[in-house]
């Protein structure tokens, strides 16, 4: 086995998918690391061994917006001691020694975990998620202490950027860091359905870093692979979500790297009409019909009319649409060009409905 192949876990069920559901806070799935597909994975496996402790302090509401507690011994030791034996990380006993290298590799890449003042999102820097110690117990099993500094636990372990619930089985299934890292996102991301995203916040999410400076790479290496293995795993109904995206130009004018990404996510339990989708619907077609009479100054029979067209799938991609109507509008009023604001709007959202309704076979 090659030193950077990850082996294959011990899986105890082959003919159907059994999922394997831990939760997973928002703090430690939208984390910047340059973690490779097999520590990402352990990384998981790390906050799966806190599974009991994180649905413990999770479900309380007075506690939604806080910190895990921790005790007084650890307060004043400066640190958190998290013991687990090796064999609890789902591999045979053979890749001992590539699970030890892992984890000693993971210990020497920095991390940035996002935490939240007020609206705004900060990142805090840190050398290590964590320092092993490598031992056998007193029954001859292999075990591994994990170290993590008490200041770094107060972060990893806040709730303010909440809680969301992965299956490890199903990560086990995808093949690059780029594709289990998306998988994480969209479910840090499942609130609103879709997101824009600089390229440059992306790019920290899935690298680390700054990796490439055109966005043709980005796409190549990252974007197109995350999104084919997660459709095809959707496919086989092994995981209920995938995404789609748009790079946004704000000028129409194709640069380096876009003004920012919109991600949408779409998941399987929105396929079928059920009472959360109809109640979402129905929230961003009255937001769409007020924008259209207070903004742009569209009549209110049509702006009714054009509001019913809406789709929860649909947000992301019209929100770019209007910044570019925006662009356009605000480029004529600078240069003292006369335009009807509102059927300006309304014949490019015609449009915008045709094309959507049309790509799926209904008649706008």
């Amino acid at each position: 086995m090659a030193d950077n192949q990850e082996p294959e876990p011990i899986l105890l069920h082959e003919d159907t998918h059994q999922k394997d559901l831990i939760s997973i806070l928002g703090t430690q799935g939208l984390m910047y690391n340059d973690y490779n597909a097999a520590e990402y994975k352990l990384l998981m496996l790390i906050i799966k061994h806190n599974q009991t402790v994180i649905k413990k302090f999770i479900v309380p509401a007075n506690l939604m917006h806080g910190h895990l507690p921790f005790t007084k011994e650890q307060f004043q030791a400066g640190h958190v001691d998290v013991v687990m034996p090796l064999k609890e990380f789902g591999y045979n006993r053979s890749n001992n020694l590539w699970l030890k290298d892992k984890l000693c590799q993971m210990a020497k890449k920095s991390i940035d975990i996002p935490y939240k003042m007020n609206d705004t999102t900060y990142h805090k820097h840190f050398d290590s998620l964590f320092t092993p110690d490598f031992y056998k117990s007193s029954n001859g099993l292999w075990m591994v202490k994990l170290r993590f500094d008490y200041a770094l636990m107060q972060y990893f372990f806040a709730f303010d950027k909440g809680v969301t619930t992965i299956d490890l089985n199903a990560m086990d299934k995808m093949h690059s860091v780029a594709t289990r890292k998306m998988y994480v996102l969209l479910h840090c991301w499942a609130a609103r359905g879709y997101t824009s995203i600089s390229p440059t916040s992306l790019m920290l999410l899935l690298k680390g870093r700054e990796a490439y400076q055109y966005f043709g790479d980005l796409e190549a290496k990252q974007l197109l692979t995350a999104q084919q293995e997660l459709k095809s795993l959707f496919d086989k109904s092994i995981i209920d979500e995938y995404f789609t995206y748009k790079p946004f130009y704000q000028a129409h004018i194709k640069k380096a790297m876009p003004d920012h990404i919109s991600f949408t996510l779409h998941n399987r339990k929105y396929v079928e009409p059920t009472e959360e989708m109809l109640a979402q619907q129905a929230y961003w077609q009255l937001q769409l019909k007020v924008k259209l009479i207070y903004t742009y100054g569209v009549e209110e029979k049509t702006a009714i009319d054009l509001s019913l067209h809406m789709r929860t799938d649909y947000v992301g991609e019209l929100h770019d649409w209007f910044l570019h109507k925006d662009y356009f509008i605000a480029q004529q009023i600078l240069h003292h060009k006369p335009m009807n604001k509102a059927a300006y709007i309304v014949g490019g959202l015609r449009g915008f409905f045709h094309d959507k309704e049309t790509s799926r076979g209904n008649h706008f």
